[in-house]
């Protein structure tokens, strides 16, 4: 590999992407945010956050399998004007949201699924919270 390439991927890695999808944006806030302890997982604590109108996004996992768990947090959502996102499985959100048990290598070796999960503070202020905010119009903690 060339002088470069290696400092154009050095830059990549530095600065982070340059271009973001949803999944992307989503998977660094919710990094971010459980970074600084501003992630909530839990039903009862999910329930909670939205409840109180704490949460500045909530995210829902599609293959949830209790549709009551699914209409519940949806609702609230909406009554609370809450942005909801959904990822295609739970398994992801797990991961993303630090419900995963790695080896020595980094590799995962045991995931733990995550039906939902509410974003309190953005944690630190980024390209990804930057980009959901303008895409979403999704507001500030209060």
């Amino acid at each position: 590999m060339s002088a470069d390439g290696e400092v154009q991927i050095q830059e990549e890695i530095a600065t982070g992407p340059k271009e973001y999808d949803e999944p992307t944006a989503l998977e660094e806030i919710v990094k971010t945010s459980m970074y600084n302890d501003g992630l909530v997982c839990g039903l009862r604590r999910v329930v909670h956050c939205l409840d109180s109108r704490q949460a500045i996004l909530c995210i829902l996992a599609e293959d949830c399998d209790h549709d009551s768990y699914k209409k519940l947090v949806t609702a609230l959502c909406k009554q609370n004007e809450i942005p909801l996102y959904t990822v295609p499985t739970g398994r992801e959100l797990g991961v993303w949201s630090g419900l995963v048990k790695l080896d020595e290598e980094g590799e995962p070796t045991r995931e733990v699924r995550c039906s939902s999960c509410v974003v309190k503070t953005w944690g630190v202020e980024s390209k990804a919270s930057e980009w959901i905010k303008k895409q979403w119009k999704v507001a500030d903690a209060q």
